[in-house]
């Protein structure tokens, strides 16, 4: 398994910007207050321990239990050891870039 250091976090963020740039969601999502997150709370990123990520942490990975209750994340082909702030960045964007994701995954769960 492969770790991620803090530095990687905004290059991922800046390599989604540059992956937006021509897309409409691109204008709904505000890279500075991304990159001051990172900024200002750049002492708990580095403290914090790596732990096991998911990688590709999107709504269509995310599955709604028969049961009712709880949620079931799959598609584990890219985990590695990371920091917790990892896949809560990469949810994040996305849930800007894709506004209809967003409105229906909530709908329905």
């Amino acid at each position: 398994m492969w770790t991620r250091e803090f530095p990687g976090y905004l290059e991922m963020i800046k390599s989604y910007q540059k992956e937006l740039k021509n897309e409409k969601a691109e204008k709904n999502i505000n890279f500075q207050k991304i990159y001051r997150l990172f900024e200002d709370e750049k002492r708990i990123f580095k403290k914090s321990p790596p732990v096991l990520a998911h990688g590709d942490f999107t709504l269509s990975n995310f599955v709604k239990p028969l049961k009712k209750t709880g949620l079931i994340v799959v598609d584990w082909e890219h985990a590695h050891l990371d920091n917790f702030a990892y896949d809560i960045s990469h949810l994040w964007i996305q849930l800007w870039r894709y506004p209809d994701w967003q409105k229906n995954w909530f709908l329905n769960f």
